[in-house]
């Protein structure tokens, strides 16, 4: 256990760890990897889009990382994932679950297919990423999993119905897993951010307005950055958490006291 004092001293706090990023070519998950290369970790950067900004930036900060294609819905791929960590890197320390989709629809525009398809991608591909990685962790006899869900679980939105529904079902799933595998020392815990300022959201049609109006209810007057979640996620994945397991901690500059 590292204690308070000795932050300084130890110097890169995921030094010689091994991790996987889902979600990693952009936004949340890219600031999650780079954070992680930089305290030292060797990562596995997974998506299915072109991965090579993240690599680029990882090798910027004189880190050390891979990339893999992975579709979480798939099982075949997830396997492989787990696979590569352990061949290139000897192992896997850290998981961190933040692959996701996002679509927006009142609950009665709602399709079957859209529902099912939010579903399979932020839910059933954190089940199979934790699945797979749960006895490659247990070789290394610790880990970390670090999944992350949304602040919209407290508030509900409108038209984000399918949305708020996967990221409660891994909020459930992660305390299940944290009462399941405190015997083997891997650490289950999640992070629910506010609106973040990324490409993604930019791109789906969030206006500076609309910002605006999230932070006007926040604590903390500005946007949300993606490396104020990669600043919690090392913490997590740090000895500096080793006492924290199946707990929630809200990064939304305070729109929601949780």
């Amino acid at each position: 256990m590292l204690k308070i004092d000795e932050v300084k001293a130890a110097g890169k706090l995921l030094d010689g760890r091994v991790a996987i990023v889902t979600g990693a070519a952009s936004g949340i998950g890219q600031s999650i990897a780079v954070a992680f290369a930089r305290a030292g970790a060797n990562v596995v950067v997974a998506d299915v889009a072109d991965s090579d900004e993240t690599l680029v930036r990882i090798r910027d900060v004189g880190g050390q990382a891979s990339a893999i294609a992975c579709d979480i819905t798939r099982e075949a791929d997830v396997g492989r994932m787990i696979e590569h960590a352990e061949a290139t890197y000897g192992g896997l320390d850290i998981l961190v679950n933040n692959a996701g989709i996002s679509p927006y629809a009142p609950i009665e525009a709602t399709s079957l297919e859209l529902w099912s398809r939010v579903m399979t991608v932020n839910a059933t591909g954190t089940f199979l990423c934790c699945k797979a990685a749960i006895p490659a962790l247990r070789r290394r006899g610790r880990g970390r999993i670090i999944n992350i869900a949304s602040n919209t679980f407290f508030v509900g939105l409108p038209t984000m119905g399918a949305y708020v529904a996967s990221k409660g079902a891994i909020i459930g799933l992660s305390r299940v897993l944290a009462r399941e595998l405190g015997s083997d020392n891997i650490l289950v815990n999640v992070i629910t951010p506010g609106l973040t300022r990324t490409k993604g959201t930019v791109g789906s049609g969030i206006t500076d307005e609309m910002f605006q109006a999230v932070v006007a209810q926040q604590s903390i007057g500005r946007p949300g950055q993606t490396d104020d979640v990669a600043g919690v996620a090392v913490f997590l994945a740090s000895e500096l958490g080793s006492f924290m397991t199946g707990q929630i901690l809200n990064i939304d500059g305070g729109l929601v006291a949780h």
